[in-house]
């Protein structure tokens, strides 16, 4: 049998706080993939022996050689994912890793960089996001076979990108503000509006004319709101800073920027991402090198070329709406592992 590891969080935590891992719930409970529901117990701390009992009897249902699709983290903590992970080889099952997020790579920590990639060798094939991911990761010592995707899939309300108008001269932000320095010194002739939680000490007053702040909008209510033109995709500083926040952008797919594309934005992003690449390749929007540059960028874009763009992300937008680029590498890494039995 077929498994996917799911956390039982409490209600309203999961499309709150990890919509990742909610979606591919979502999209991997097909009759295609045949995957069953393998829920976790929820952890606070260090694992106890009641944690790791809960653990156990999670496991229960497993036999030798079935299949696990396990979603990296769990944000239950390395303990948890190391106690989870010795017990699935016990069962003798095959372990395929879906890494949503790398914290090794995103935070650079001893200790998470440790944990992380003994857990990653205790599978037997890994997800990640990008070939710069992958060979990051076997720079740092994973031995086991590694796949990469295109962008995660993402759900929305959104039933008809094609009948919604769009003001190419406008960008869109939205997410997790902390990580968008950039706000703080953005002061351009093209508009962004901005949607997410406040997070800084200081007012959204401190922000200049150019930026127009919404608030935070649930992720279901965003496609109702005046929700198009470009989507922007930039973390850190004008030019993303390599020492913090912007480090990751070198190597992993942005969760926004599936949001984007799957409510039918092109996307703008920093030149030297995976993203860009991407970008190019289906013609989804455009990339910089320095944010500094939006506004004369974006002068040279005329409404035809943003009908081309708008097109193809609706088109490549759709792929993740339905779950394709989700289910397509899970279907091939189910192929690949059970060739192991």
């Amino acid at each position: 049998m077929n498994w996917y590891t799911d956390v039982d969080y409490q209600a309203g935590y999961r499309q709150a706080m990890n919509k990742i891992q909610s979606d591919f719930s979502s999209f991997v409970e097909t009759d295609s993939l045949n995957l069953e529901r393998l829920i976790l117990p929820i952890s606070t701390g260090k694992i106890t022996n009641e944690v790791s009992n809960k653990i156990e009897e999670a496991l229960n249902n497993l036999v030798a050689g079935d299949v696990v699709v396990y979603q990296h983290p769990t944000y239950q903590g390395s303990e948890y994912e190391q106690c989870l992970l010795n017990k699935l080889k016990e069962h003798q099952a095959l372990v395929v890793i879906v890494a949503h997020d790398v914290l090794s790579i995103r935070d650079e920590q001893v200790v998470r960089f440790n944990s992380e990639i003994k857990l990653f060798n205790l599978a037997n094939i890994i997800i990640v996001h990008t070939v710069a991911m992958k060979l990051r990761l076997k720079q740092y010592g994973v031995k086991v076979p590694m796949m990469t995707r295109e962008l995660p899939s993402y759900q929305t309300t959104l039933n008809d990108t094609t009948v919604r108008s769009h003001d190419f001269n406008q960008v869109i932000y939205a997410g997790n503000i902390a990580k968008a320095q950039w706000l703080l010194q953005y002061d351009q002739d093209t508009p962004i509006s901005l949607f997410g939680h406040w997070s800084w000490q200081d007012g959204p007053e401190i922000l200049f004319s150019s930026v127009n702040y919404h608030g935070s909008v649930d992720e279901a209510q965003l496609p109702l709101q005046n929700f198009n033109g470009f989507g922007l995709v930039w973390d850190g500083w004008q030019i993303p800073d390599f020492e913090t926040i912007g480090r990751y952008t070198k190597y992993n797919w942005p969760m926004k920027a599936s949001m984007y594309l799957a409510n039918g934005l092109p996307i703008i992003t920093w030149k030297g991402s995976p993203l860009a690449e991407l970008t190019d390749k289906y013609n989804i929007g455009f990339s910089l090198d320095d944010l500094g540059n939006l506004t004369d960028e974006m002068s040279r874009i005329n409404v035809e070329q943003f009908k081309i763009m708008r097109q193809a992300a609706i088109i490549y937008g759709e792929n993740i709406r339905n779950g394709f680029n989700t289910k397509s590498v899970i279907f091939d890494a189910i192929q690949i592992i059970t060739a192991l039995r």
